[in-house]
């Protein structure tokens, strides 16, 4: 086999069409559009800050995208145009985690859910999950299937019905594992709810097959 190195990039997204790297030029990063690796044919390339943070999602010829502006501040959206790198809309207070639900984006944050329109950049709704009351992390990480949204926080996995937007069911993973420092993002599959506790990272699975119901 062969293999290609391209000294300082990190590797962003990619399809069939396009790559996303990212590099760092002075005191911010760099994101560069190219058509192939090891392809030296940059179509496009746009400062973002102190970078990107994690999600990225393809509409049509667009990407949308997270970044954080400064180190420690709350991120914000950009919906990119894939063949000129116009940035077409940009949203502040954002979250880091978010998941296609029908037509729509959703995401957690605090005891906050959002739901935003992907081809307008607009927030068209938010909702406060009330029977919850305990504070969520910084960046919660989630999975939904179907109408259920399961996210983890600072001590418990909530599944939450996107429909009637209800907390269906709470998970305490604090007390199977008491001294647990982290809680990865929830994983479900087949009535099972696969989560990583603590940074040893010990999977924990839960069968939840008689509460999906």
């Amino acid at each position: 086999y062969e293999i290609s190195i391209i000294d300082g990039y990190s590797n962003r997204y990619f399809d069939s069409e396009y790559i996303i790297l990212e590099r760092r030029e002075s005191e911010q990063q760099i994101l560069e559009c190219r058509t192939g690796i090891p392809s030296e044919t940059v179509i496009w390339t746009l400062p973002n800050g102190c970078g990107t943070v994690g999600f990225y999602y393809r509409l049509e010829n667009t990407l949308i995208l997270n970044m954080r502006k400064e180190w420690g501040k709350e991120t914000y959206l950009i919906c990119i145009d894939l063949e000129t790198g116009k940035i077409l809309w940009e949203i502040d207070h954002c979250f880091q985690h978010y998941h296609l639900y029908k037509d729509k984006l959703v995401g957690c944050h605090d005891t906050e859910l959002h739901f935003i329109d992907p081809k307008l950049g607009v927030k068209t709704s938010s909702h406060i999950i009330e029977s919850y009351k305990h504070a969520f992390m910084m960046s919660p990480r989630s999975d939904i299937t179907g109408d259920r949204f399961y996210v983890s926080t600072n001590e418990a996995v909530l599944c939450i019905d996107l429909t009637s937007l209800k907390c269906l069911y709470i998970l305490n993973i604090l007390s199977q594992n008491p001294n647990a420092s982290f809680i990865d993002r929830p994983c479900y599959h087949n009535g099972k709810i696969f989560i990583n506790v603590g940074h040893e990272m010990s999977m924990n699975i839960f069968d939840v097959s008689d509460l999906d119901i």
